[in-house]
């Protein structure tokens, strides 16, 4: 099958994750194939067509997105109901390289979507794991029951910045902490800008790996447009997962 078809696919569950972030499930043979941290091409029909991460990777094809709505795209989709359909097409791009030893995943709000995958591949690489989710706030915080059925529940470290769940801060500090008491070989982060900057300039002062999902507007998904540059690469070729040298160009 072309990556590059549209392929209609039917929503079959919906879920409500927080009062604003929403998570859709469907069956796609393309999506099973992908890795975590790859991207697919969502079209909502006569709307727009939009990158997603996937959330959820089976190799049955049970999949899933999640969404939060902040422009009419993404509230559009958001809207979306069971038994309507949606279209796909990938997935693109490279995703996260699996490493062994121990790693340290980082996900902030829609950020943890690509982590859940992540955390289920690296286990079954045998690599130990230590997982931080970071919210603005305990209704904000997603995918942490998804995550407690994966990784012991002494691994997982909640982080909001009004304290009402977990550690009451930022992420970027817990993560310093972490990485002064712990050997890790890698860093793992998918989120907002400045928070994943931050934690680059941590993981460089601590000399550990890191690979970073980032995020911009995509368009054709296949490196023809150039729409999605972020400093010399393009995201839907080039990334979205971008190692240390890759990070240090784009982010400055």
């Amino acid at each position: 099958m072309d990556k590059n078809k549209i392929r209609n696919v039917n929503i079959i569950r919906v879920i409500q994750e927080t009062p604003s972030i929403r998570t859709i499930y469907f069956f796609d043979k393309e999506c099973s194939k992908a890795k975590p941290g790859q991207f697919v091409m969502v079209w909502i029909p006569g709307i727009d067509e939009l990158p997603m991460s996937l959330s959820q990777i089976q190799k049955d094809g049970y999949s899933s997105i999640t969404i939060k709505p902040w422009q009419e795209g993404s509230k559009a989709l958001y809207d979306l109901e069971m038994a309507e359909n949606i279209g796909i097409r990938g997935p693109y791009g490279n995703g996260f390289k699996l490493i062994d030893g121990s790693a340290l995943l980082i996900g902030g709000g829609t950020g943890l979507a690509p982590m859940i995958p992540l955390s289920q591949k690296l286990i079954e690489n045998k690599t130990k794991i230590k997982l931080v989710m970071g919210a603005r706030t305990k209704t904000e915080l997603v995918f942490l029951e998804r995550a407690k059925k994966i990784i012991p529940k002494k691994n997982i470290i909640t982080v909001t910045d009004d304290g009402s769940v977990g550690i009451k801060g930022q992420t970027p500090d817990v993560v310093s902490k972490i990485l002064d008491q712990e050997d890790i070989n890698c860093v793992y982060v998918c989120g907002p800008k400045p928070m994943i900057k931050k934690i680059f300039e941590i993981t460089q002062l601590k000399n550990t790996l890191i690979q970073a999902s980032l995020e911009t507007k995509v368009n054709c998904s296949v490196g023809i447009c150039g729409r999605c540059n972020i400093g010399e690469y393009l995201l839907c070729v080039d990334g979205p997962v971008f190692d240390r040298r890759m990070i240090q160009n784009s982010l400055k």
